[in-house]
């Protein structure tokens, strides 16, 4: 399984505010719902977890799906790796990615294959977007 987790000081301080509150596996789930919807939508419109847009397919590519009476969307093909992405709670972590075997070939992309990136690099951090969509999160629930 491609995954990745993260350890941010401004979320762990809002989960912690909430604990007393909330059952935290509660809130684990909630982070990983977010967070599952979030990667979802940064593949569908075909950009990395960081906003970047994936490179095009060939034309070769184009070509032989359109054969095959396939679309020309990235990653599409089959619908195998979209419909692989998940999130789990272990412990008091969340990890999202993908079950697709293959996953990790368009996460760092190989000689004959160009990078997509489907879930955020443990090196980069959360992504900006993604962290505000899980605090956002949290407050709404901090409220109810």
């Amino acid at each position: 399984m491609l995954s990745a987790s993260f350890n941010d000081r401004n979320l762990q301080a809002k989960i912690d505010e909430l604990k007393s509150k909330v059952d935290k596996q509660r809130i684990l789930n909630l982070l990983g719902a977010v967070s599952l919807s979030y990667i979802q939508g940064t593949y569908t419109n075909e950009t990395d977890p960081y906003g970047l847009k994936w490179q095009a397919l060939s034309i070769q590519t184009i070509r032989a799906r359109r054969k095959k009476g396939a679309g020309a969307k990235i990653l599409k093909d089959t619908g195998n790796l979209f419909n692989s992405a998940n999130y789990q709670v272990m412990g008091s972590n969340v990890h999202i990615g993908f079950n697709a075997a293959y996953s990790q070939y368009h996460q760092a992309g190989s000689k004959n294959l160009p990078q997509r990136a489907v879930v955020p690099d443990n090196s980069r951090g959360l992504p900006a977007r993604l962290k505000a969509e899980l605090l956002d999160a949290l407050d709404i629930w901090a409220k109810q």
